[in-house]
């Protein structure tokens, strides 16, 4: 798998042509040559933090936080799968977070594990 480094131009709205990228928001370098190509315009993807020691300003996690409310929320805490951080993730126009680049299992490659959810799973509210 290569590293999906770039905004997709036509999820962003600065491009024509058919999406190649499934509606994600992010492309790899080959597809963003081929937007190039034609005269596109590409923006890179800010990298990612590569270590977080307290939870971020807007982690979900946060007593005050928006979410912080949701039931969701509470069984993301619970759940054995870690929950990664989303500072420097691309942002779908849904507002789903997609990582540059994941293993095999889904883990994104870059992002640390949320400090947010790991005191949230020992009953610590950051």
């Amino acid at each position: 798998m290569s590293a999906l480094e770039y905004i997709c131009p036509i999820c962003d709205g600065a491009g024509d042509g058919p999406c190649v990228c499934d509606r994600q928001g992010v492309i790899d370098g080959v597809e963003a040559r081929g937007f190039k190509d034609l005269g596109e315009t590409v923006t890179r993807l800010p990298p990612p933090p590569a270590k977080l020691d307290e939870p971020c300003h807007d982690c979900a996690f946060r007593r005050d936080s928006p979410e912080c409310d949701s039931g969701a929320l509470y069984q993301i805490a619970d759940s054995e799968h870690p929950f990664y951080c989303h500072q420097g993730m691309h942002s779908t126009a849904d507002g789903r977070y997609v990582p540059r680049e994941q293993t095999h299992d889904g883990r994104p490659v870059g992002h640390p594990v949320c400090v947010g959810w790991l005191r949230a799973r020992r009953l610590e509210t950051p």
